[in-house]
């Protein structure tokens, strides 16, 4: 299995750290929005989407527009998501979002 992790912050290096640990091949790392076709370019099966509020949206639009099952963990943007579960359910793949509570 191919991941792609869109996000290079402590979460995403977290989770590269995981895929090599269980040892899947190495993820494709995109930490620039201009590095998004490289998605394109190889077979990524899930892409695992920790980036800003304000590029998740295009992020997520990007796996949506090019069959990219995706998980999102990026948060401010809970807005947009019925519309974004709406794209991704008619474009067929997969999408989840994931929320973390952290309860004092």
């Amino acid at each position: 299995m191919q991941f792609a992790i869109i996000g290079y912050g402590k979460m995403g290096k977290a989770i590269e750290s995981i895929i090599l640990d269980k040892g899947y091949p190495a993820p494709i790392i995109i930490n620039n929005s201009n590095d998004l076709p490289l998605l394109t370019q190889k077979k990524v099966d899930v892409a695992i989407e920790f980036s800003r509020p304000n590029a998740v949206i295009d992020n997520l639009q990007f796996c949506i527009d090019h069959q990219i099952n995706v998980v999102s963990g990026t948060t401010g943007w809970l807005d947009k998501f019925e519309s974004i579960a709406q794209k991704a359910q008619n474009a067929n793949i997969g999408f989840c979002m994931l929320q973390i509570l952290v309860l004092a």
